[in-house]
């Protein structure tokens, strides 16, 4: 998903301009009462700069036109197979392979607020604000991250907790206390709470393999 206006890098065998671009790995999120379909975007491929990937994108569901775009990670430039940078058409610039895997997830909070969850290959879950082009309300990291790792094909959420299978470990977030941190002691809060239900799926994880 190239910018519009952002310029080819080289040409390719049928003179056509190849551009940089996000792919959208996963089914759109449909939002019916602001009439705006989200979409998670994947990374570069070129060294083009892109406002477009590793990016949660709003269009306009009657119009198709973009609303708003929040890139979380800028010059992710991943192309598969590249071991040398600048060689052939491998960016002289590798990233990391962060992509958004998964469909956006729109949940409605008990305060009545609604919260967009992103998940990326990062093993970062991020919360974005629906009603204010998708500004990031908060982001924590819940797994390791990787071209293989980190957030991936899929996770799932009620109205107060979000839950990801991130490597071995199903990783748990209070979503209406997180939305509510406005200070950093609501913030600590946040974090103590994501890690506390971390280690106690691990207990459970480690009891079960000394059982089997």
């Amino acid at each position: 998903m190239a910018d519009q206006g952002t310029s080819p890098r080289g040409r390719n065998v049928a003179g056509a301009g190849v551009s940089s671009g996000g792919a959208i790995w996963s089914a759109p999120t449909l939002d019916l009462k602001r009439r705006l379909i989200y979409v998670g975007t994947g990374n570069s491929y070129t060294d083009v700069e892109t406002g477009h990937t590793d990016a949660i994108v709003a269009f306009e569901m009657d119009t198709g036109k973009i609303k708003w775009v929040n890139q979380v990670s800028a010059k992710d430039n991943f192309l598969v197979g590249c071991r040398q940078p600048g060689v052939g058409n491998c960016p002289d610039q590798g990233g990391p392979d962060h992509d958004f895997g998964s469909s956006p997830v729109l949940r409605k909070l008990p305060n009545g607020r609604q919260i967009l969850l992103g998940g990326q290959k990062s093993g970062v879950m991020w919360a974005f604000d629906p009603d204010n082009n998708g500004k990031v309300l908060w982001q924590v990291k819940v797994g390791g991250g990787g071209a293989l790792g980190g957030i991936e094909w899929g996770f799932a959420a009620d109205a107060e907790n979000v839950l990801k299978q991130t490597d071995t470990v199903i990783a748990g977030l209070d979503i209406a206390r997180s939305y509510s941190a406005t200070n950093p002691i609501a913030a600590n809060d946040k974090l103590t709470a994501t890690l506390t239900i971390l280690q106690a799926v691990q207990s459970y994880i480690n009891a079960r393999k000394v059982a089997s």
